[in-house]
């Protein structure tokens, strides 16, 4: 949990916080200055410290939550830490526009099944699932429970990081 941060509804944030990456830089397999994959896994690719709500948070908790960690969602987690859903800006920012939000709780908005990748998983893995689910973030987890989360700007650092190690194609 967050040392600190309380929700409007009592409880404070969940926060996962893994053990240490053991390579927190993403290196390049020999295959990919070909055009293939990269070597890697989920875990090199995620944001370990993630902020996550229980399926009874009020919307109220979770739009503040997102604005004060300028973040795009929360995992819904249950007590055991494992995923139950999420919930994104756009669905808080749905449900806040309809009638009553203050009796909205995450368990009304989540979509869910979610999607997840084991932390393990490569990061070919990681990329195809985000094509094919045509998601924007995704939970990662260890033994079917929340470790991290993939968001946009990890996939833009994964991007941006092969691209400075991937050599220039001869002329």
């Amino acid at each position: 949990m967050t040392a600190g941060r309380t929700l409007t509804d009592g409880t404070r944030p969940t926060r996962t916080d893994p053990a240490t990456r053991t390579d927190p830089d993403l290196t390049l397999s020999p295959r990919c200055a070909s055009g293939g994959g990269v070597k890697g896994h989920a875990r090199n690719i995620m944001t370990e410290r993630v902020t996550a709500v229980s399926p009874t948070t009020p919307i109220i908790a979770i739009a503040a939550t997102l604005v004060a960690e300028k973040i795009g969602g929360v995992p819904v987690v249950d007590r055991h830490d494992a995923i139950v859903g999420y919930v994104s800006e756009v669905d808080v920012v749905q449900a806040l526009l309809r009638d009553h939000p203050e009796h909205t709780d995450a368990r009304e908005i989540m979509s869910h099944p979610v999607a997840t990748i084991d932390e393990f998983a490569t990061a070919e893995e990681v990329i195809d699932l985000l094509r094919r689910q045509q998601i924007h973030h995704l939970p990662v987890v260890r033994a079917g429970k929340l470790v991290g989360i993939i968001s946009p700007a990890d996939v833009l650092r994964f991007y941006l990081d092969r691209a400075r190690h991937t050599p220039p194609e001869p002329a």
